[in-house]
């Protein structure tokens, strides 16, 4: 229960991170990928040092959540730096379940990267079923990796299939669509920010005098032909009432 806690709570750091980072997305993309792919090696590494050690050197944790997410979300750049940093501490910890450990964070990766490309600029209208499928096709795969095991494959795979296939698909779901949850309500404020602008460069940019003001009267905007109109500067006349900055003489 205790290891289950802490992957858990790794994945939540991990949404918490990931929203910060978005919030501050750098216009660079590479660098914003650079950054995606180093967060998420290190929680899957974080998830690898409390995992589930069914015996020496076969451990089970929570990574193949974290590097599908990292192909979904992230893109190829994220995955390639967050399987890289995963993947040699992995190498570092050595046991008879390196290959599959390693495998599966191939596969995951390449799972949720696929589906990207596949889905495009659909991801942010997927549904919570589309991404329960995801998170069970990679899955399958992480299941698929442990046939690498040495001995006991077979027997691991009898203990551990039903408990990955009920329970780390709707997690990745759940995590995907906090995810795609983000990515709207960024897109959005960008978009806002936006329509801002392009007001404030129109009224900028007309050629009679605009005075724009709130439901009470108060002056929210001039622009520079009613600055010269009025001998009001914009800063000046913020949050003033309209009637004092423009006198009308014939109304």
């Amino acid at each position: 229960i205790g290891t289950f806690i802490n992957n858990v709570s790794l994945l939540m750091a991990l949404s918490f991170f990931y929203a910060i980072i978005r919030r501050y997305k750098p216009k660079n993309e590479l660098l914003f990928q650079i950054i995606n792919g180093i967060w998420f090696g290190l929680v899957a590494v974080a998830a690898m040092m409390t995992p589930y050690e069914y015996s020496p050197g076969t451990i089970y944790d929570g990574r193949s959540i974290i590097i599908t997410l990292a192909g979904l979300w992230g893109g190829g750049y994220t995955l390639i730096i967050s399987a890289i940093i995963s993947g040699i501490y992995r190498i570092y910890l050595g046991g008879v379940g390196i290959w599959a450990g390693l495998t599966t964070i191939v596969l995951c990766g390449l799972t949720g990267l696929c589906f990207r490309l596949t889905l495009k600029n659909r991801l942010s209208e997927t549904k919570f079923y589309t991404f329960w499928l995801i998170g069970i096709v990679s899955h399958i795969f992480m299941l698929a990796s442990q046939l690498l095991l040495p001995v006991g494959n077979f027997n691991i795979l009898k203990v551990i299939w039903l408990p990955v296939i009920l329970i780390f698909p709707i997690i990745f779901s759940m995590l995907a669509q906090f995810f795609q949850f983000l990515e709207k309500y960024f897109n959005s404020n960008q978009e806002i920010w936006e329509a801002k602008e392009l007001y404030r460069t129109t009224l900028l940019s007309i050629g009679d005098a605009v005075i724009c003001t709130d439901k009470e009267g108060l002056i929210t905007h001039l622009n520079r032909v009613a600055e010269e109109l009025t001998g009001w500067k914009f800063r000046e006349a913020k949050g003033k009432h309209l009637e004092k900055v423009f006198k009308i003489i014939n109304e």
